[in-house]
């Protein structure tokens, strides 16, 4: 079952495979420190789409026209 885990929280041994899709390094962090196993940069969102998406993550569902998902939809459907 897929979890989902920020690159700033650290790793842990029941951890398996850490794939980080980001388009840019995450600041403030070390390359050789970071226990990343793949990185695919190029299926990251676009940086229009991470704007659109934070400014949902904000929004309440009252604001949000119907079909919307939202990041706290997201998570519930894969922690499933």
């Amino acid at each position: 079952m897929p979890r989902i885990k920020g690159v700033y929280d650290p790793s842990g041994s029941d951890d398996g495979l850490r794939v980080l899709v980001e388009r840019l390094w995450p600041r403030g962090l070390n390359r050789d420190k970071v226990k990343v196993d793949i990185r695919l940069k190029d299926v990251a969102p676009s940086s229009e789409l991470r704007s659109w998406f934070s400014l949902v993550a904000v929004c309440s569902s009252d604001e949000l026209p119907a079909g919307v998902i939202t990041k706290a939809d997201v998570v519930r459907h894969i922690s499933r």
